[in-house]
């Protein structure tokens, strides 16, 4: 099975500015068995506001922007990218 990601940009503000699924093209991301594709959508968003905690938390104790695997929910790596903002 082909690699799916979802891609978040969140503001300042911890608002979603951007979000998108991608993966294969010939198939949609995996949805967990048992949950419809919109339950989907709002778990992806649960699992990003939840590990926003953590990125707010480690972004302070490193010069890095990349903060490679900051959580892991069941089968998903959640990655984190930091940029200077307002």
């Amino acid at each position: 099975m082909g690699s799916s990601f979802y891609l978040v940009i969140v503001g300042s503000r911890d608002d979603p500015v951007y979000e998108a699924d991608l993966g294969p093209s010939s198939k949609a991301p995996p949805v967990p068995e048992g949950t419809k594709k919109e339950e989907s959508k709002h778990l992806n968003q649960f699992i990003i506001h939840s590990a926003l905690d953590i990125v707010e938390e480690v972004q302070w104790n490193t010069t890095a922007t990349y903060l490679k695997v900051v959580d892991k929910f069941n089968e998903f790596l959640i990655s984190a990218f930091v940029s200077a903002g307002s």
